[in-house]
């Protein structure tokens, strides 16, 4: 009994223990779905923090880069010195300008460092990997400013922004796949041109009120962004601006060029960079004739017409430089006579032949200067793997494959293009010693839109593009991009002249002397190309009123008057009765002359030809009041014409002599020769 009862206060505990430690592990089951629970809403209000504060860095990227257009790479505010003399007069003086990311500059963030960005952004990583390795060298460098910066601050003008460029300066469009693309002010819709996007940018929109902008260009890199983004663009002779402290790109091609708003400041930057010419052998003050270029203008849109058009309306084309101005086909020029472009076979145009092997030369020169680079990416990428999307990976995809086509030229290929070069350069200086400047549009059309255009598109707008600019470039000559516009414009518009070697100051003075005038003239001739090539619909009537001409000058007056009536039973328009009026006038049919002119002059009233022919129908009439009215009416619409001045004289003599119809008063007599 008492172990039964001990065995039942057991089982009791036992019990109680099971019950307790269910409801132990029942608490704990929901303290951890609490925790659990607990934890995700923090994640979910942690994600929504984050999330917030990613669209409020955006919106305010956003809104930066529509502040100052994507065209900074850095803010900075160097001063220029102080004058050497209180009295001094410096060129540039109170100007402030903004400069490529691809110039050394001290005075940057990075106290220590003055290497430029170079569009990529590896390239300051590669610089300061190069750097440590010189100082364990013992060849530690200064800090210091390329030589145009010192010239431009020691002239004045006070340095502002470095602004962005394309991806190792290899491209014309201005797109950057690692930091997009600047806004084109000009036309936001469109690119802003390229490499030397950001100078051309902020000068065009005068961000942190810079007067000019410097940039670089080996094949177009200042060219191209001064006609897309409309502003004053030069890119100088070769080797007559200084490079030093510029990063190399292309060593024979490389120049610094310059931006401006107004073709003013454009010449004074010039005056202070540019290196003295030797004036015995290219001291050309003005042009001395000039040639358009046919072959480009074949390339180029109806405003591109335009404004070659404008710019010989300016320099005088028909009054300076009457029987000066010539058309040159400068392609099928070079192919004649440079050996090496004679014999080609592939049935491409001078111009292709000149771009293709300015690219191939340049291909080279760029491997060259980007070897150390290409080799630090494929150290750290830790691939040796050749491929282009695991070796340039760093790289952006058109910078890539750029890359991949230049290491193909072979230091033979190079050798052979220079020698073509050499010939190209012997046959320009031929064309160009003679003081011509040469004529055309600085590209194809308006700048390229922004989105939507396919692969294929881009390479074909790219390699028309480069026709344009491969003269200059290949040849080492100077060439002014002088801007256009006019209203309702899908964008800026551009004409360039190119003059011969180190005929800059020459270039810079007609841009400053005539760019206002091209401007005046640019809008009607626009009109004018516009309407030849987009002509207005035929008119009802106009064959048979042709046909009638036609009939009329062989003297077949009756076919006239029938191709007349029918031009009539299709519209009745004042010239259709006007030219029936001419031919009944041959035939002696007086009274219908006067019907047909009269019926012209109700629909036009100032229709100087109508009033002529039925005053000359009234005068044989008789009606010499009428007549006199009629030849009034003509002399006030035109007071010159000489047929009107002419029969008045003779009117005036009959009416003296007494020759008068019969019937008429005596009133009237004195009213026609009141009028007369």
């Amino acid at each position: 009994s008492s172990s039964s009862s001990s065995s039942s206060s057991e089982t009791e505990k036992r019990k109680d223990n099971r019950n307790k430690r269910s409801a132990m592990s029942f608490s704990s089951s929901q303290i951890s779905i609490a925790v659990s629970a607990c934890t995700l809403i923090l994640a979910l209000l942690f994600d929504q923090i984050r999330n917030k504060r990613r669209k409020k860095r955006l919106k305010d990227d956003q809104h930066k880069k529509i502040k100052d257009c994507g065209a900074f790479v850095e803010i900075v505010n160097i001063p220029c010195p102080p004058p050497p003399d209180k009295h001094a007069v410096r060129k540039l003086a109170n100007l402030k300008f903004v400069l490529k990311d691809i110039f050394e500059v001290s005075g940057r963030k990075d106290k220590k460092d003055s290497s430029c960005g170079f569009g990529s952004p590896k390239w300051k990583e590669f610089m300061k990997a190069k750097k440590n390795i010189s100082r364990s060298g013992n060849n530690d460098k200064k800090v210091k400013n390329a030589a145009i910066v010192d010239i431009l601050l020691k002239n004045g003008a006070s340095l502002v922004g470095i602004t962005h460029m394309d991806e190792l300066a290899y491209s014309i469009d201005g797109q950057n796949e690692h930091y997009g693309a600047p806004m084109n002010p000009a036309a936001d819709k469109r690119l802003p041109g390229g490499s030397s996007s950001g100078s051309a940018v902020a000068v065009a929109s005068s961000l942190r009120e810079c007067d000019f902008g410097i940039g670089t260009d080996s094949a177009g890199s200042v060219r191209v962004p001064a006609a897309y983004c409309g502003v004053f663009g030069f890119r100088p002779s070769h080797g007559m601006v200084s490079t030093s402290g510029c990063q190399d790109f292309a060593k024979t091609f490389d120049t610094v060029g310059w931006f401006a708003k107004g073709s003013k400041i454009l010449k004074d930057v010039g005056d202070v960079l540019l290196n003295p010419a030797d004036d015995e052998k290219y001291g050309i003050k003005e042009p001395k004739q000039f040639a358009i270029l046919t072959d480009l203008m074949k390339l180029a849109d109806p405003q591109g017409s335009a404004a070659v058009a404008s710019a010989l309306k300016a320099f005088g084309y028909d009054d300076k430089y009457a029987g000066k101005v010539s058309k040159l086909d400068l392609g099928e020029r070079l192919k004649m006579l440079c050996p090496s472009l004679r014999t080609d076979t592939s049935g491409k145009t001078g111009l292709e032949l000149i771009r293709d092997k300015m690219h191939a030369t340049m291909g080279f020169e760029i491997h060259e200067a980007l070897k150390e680079f290409l080799a630090f990416l494929e150290k750290q990428d830790g691939d040796n793997n050749t491929t282009i999307t695991k070796k340039t990976r760093s790289l952006g995809k058109f910078t890539a494959q750029r890359i991949e086509n230049a290491k193909k030229i072979t230091e033979q290929d190079y050798e052979n293009l220079m020698k073509v070069r050499g010939e190209i350069r012997e046959v320009m200086d031929q064309i160009m010693d003679n003081g011509t400047v040469l004529i055309f549009p600085t590209v194809p059309s308006v700048a390229p839109l922004r989105e939507g255009r396919s692969e294929e598109g881009v390479q074909s707008c790219r390699m028309k593009t480069f026709q344009f600019l491969a003269i200059a470039s290949f040849c080492g000559l100077p060439q002014v991009t002088i801007p256009l516009r006019y209203p309702d414009a899908e964008g800026p518009h551009s004409v360039s002249l190119l003059g011969g070697f180190q005929t800059d100051k020459m270039l810079l003075e007609c841009a400053f002397k005539y760019s206002v005038q091209m401007q005046e003239y640019f809008p009607n001739y626009v009109l004018t190309e516009l309407m030849k090539s987009n002509p207005a619909p035929k008119v009802p009537g106009e064959e048979e009123k042709l046909e009638g001409n036609k009939a009329f000058a062989e003297g077949k007056y009756e076919n006239a008057i029938s191709w007349y009536d029918k031009a009539l039973e299709k519209k009745k328009l004042p010239v259709y009765y006007a030219n029936r009026a001419l031919v009944y006038l041959k035939m002696g049919k007086m009274e219908e002359v006067e019907k047909d002119c009269t019926e012209a002059l109700e629909m036009d009233s100032k229709y100087v030809k109508a009033y002529l022919r039925r005053a000359k129908a009234r005068m044989i009439l008789g009606s010499f009041l009428e007549a006199a009215m009629d030849y009034e009416e003509a002399l006030r619409f035109e007071p010159t014409n000489r047929e009107a001045r002419s029969e008045m004289a003779n009117m005036q003599k009959h009416l003296e002599g007494g020759a008068m119809d019969a019937s008429m008063p005596n009133d009237d007599l004195e009213l026609a020769k009141s009028f007369i």
